[in-house]
């Protein structure tokens, strides 16, 4: 009997870490197999991001299809600041604080926030100087646009010409959250000619929010203000696009341009100025 008890209490042991083994390989096959689609789809969702292109509005004609307002192209370097700091995170480390006053619940308190001006001249703006590309920029409205409007676009350079759009797309400028962006601006083809028939257009007085939430930045689109731009909004308004981008190695990298930036049919049954 005395020597049947050992091997009880080692066959006892044995159990429990076979129980303990079981509850282990089980607990692992929930979370690899079972749930597997899951965590794949999280680790996609962190690894890209998405950005909300503007609409393209439709061109005005008059009786004779003669074209009065189109549309054309412009080329600017935006800034996507969240980017720049988790760039900055796994390259240095924290990043640098600044303090400001800010309101919580209605109580003010001082906060403190990434500095995003010393990130960007201490690890973009050595970069753009050495290819010839760095501007002078608003350091305080850059600060400011990072607390109040993160999810959209910092627009660094506007309007450049090809040459620096050239050198841009020449040089690996190789910098997280620096990429070049083609926005529709609406040109008027006669200059002030029927600009109180034609109106114009301006950037939309408040923010879609629950669009905003869909995508990982967003650029909104132009409104009409007055006239013809603006009686008309709903047959000129386009519809916008999207454009993905993967991050890898802090680098976002471009995966594909689904653009759904097409111009309404409607925009064809407007009736000609006259």
């Amino acid at each position: 009997m005395r020597h049947a008890r050992p091997v009880l209490q080692i066959q006892f042991l044995g159990l429990i870490m076979l129980l303990g083994l079981s509850a282990l390989g089980l607990r692992l096959w929930w979370v690899q197999v079972a749930r597997g689609a899951e965590w794949t789809a999280r680790i996609r969702s962190s690894s890209e991001a998405t950005v909300r292109l503007p609409s393209i509005r439709g061109e005005i004609r008059d009786r004779n299809g003669v074209t009065l307002v189109q549309n054309r192209a412009s080329y600017e370097v935006d800034f996507y600041l969240p980017e720049m700091v988790k760039g900055y995170k796994q390259r240095v480390g924290p990043p640098p604080l600044t303090e400001y006053r800010g309101m919580i619940s209605g109580m003010p308190k001082d906060l403190k926030e990434p500095d995003i001006v010393r990130i960007v001249n201490d690890g973009v703006v050595p970069r753009l100087e050495d290819l010839d590309l760095a501007r002078d920029y608003n350091a305080a409205r850059l600060q400011k646009h990072y607390r109040t409007n993160t999810e959209v676009p910092y627009s660094y350079i506007k309007d450049i010409d090809f040459p620096t759009m050239a050198k841009f797309s020449e040089h690996d400028v190789g910098l997280p959250g620096v990429d070049i962006a083609i926005k529709p601006v609406r040109s008027y083809i006669y200059g002030a000619l029927a600009s109180h028939l034609l109106g114009y257009v301006g950037a939309p007085d408040d923010t879609n929010k629950e669009e905003a939430k869909k995508y990982t930045f967003y650029q909104s689109d132009v409104e009409g203000k007055s006239n013809v731009e603006k009686s008309m909004e709903e047959y000129l308004r386009g519809q916008p696009g999207v454009r993905v981008m993967r991050l890898r190695h802090s680098i976002p990298i471009l995966l594909f341009r689904a653009s759904k930036r097409k111009i309404g049919r409607r925009c064809e049954r407007m009736k000609p100025i006259r």
